[in-house]
């Protein structure tokens, strides 16, 4: 995700300092941040990637947000349930289906 003007800031610097990222985090499945990008936006992104593949097995590395965009699409649940599943650091993750 594009975090646009908030790169490489704090979270706790953005509370305190930016009512925008107040707005975000009580309307992250749709609000966009300044500069940067929605999570409607990366899902496009995301997914016009995949689609884009041959068909055939795939080597994927990439972050833990983006694994779970996936899971919400191909396993039909919700984005609440999606972002709040775990994705522990380099786990390998085999047979993901994707469907063109």
């Amino acid at each position: 995700m594009d975090f646009g003007d908030w790169e490489g800031r704090t979270y706790e610097d953005l509370w305190r300092d930016e009512p925008a990222y107040r707005h975000w985090t009580e309307n992250w499945q749709s609000a966009q941040i300044p500069g940067g990008e929605s999570l409607p936006m990366v899902n496009k992104r995301v997914w016009k990637f995949i689609t884009a593949l041959p068909e055939g097995p795939a080597l994927l590395l990439t972050h833990a947000g983006v694994i779970r965009l996936v899971w919400a699409q191909t396993l039909a649940e919700s984005l609440e349930h999606a972002m709040s599943r775990s994705v522990p650091f380099f786990e390998l993750m085999d047979q993901i289906p994707v469907k063109h």
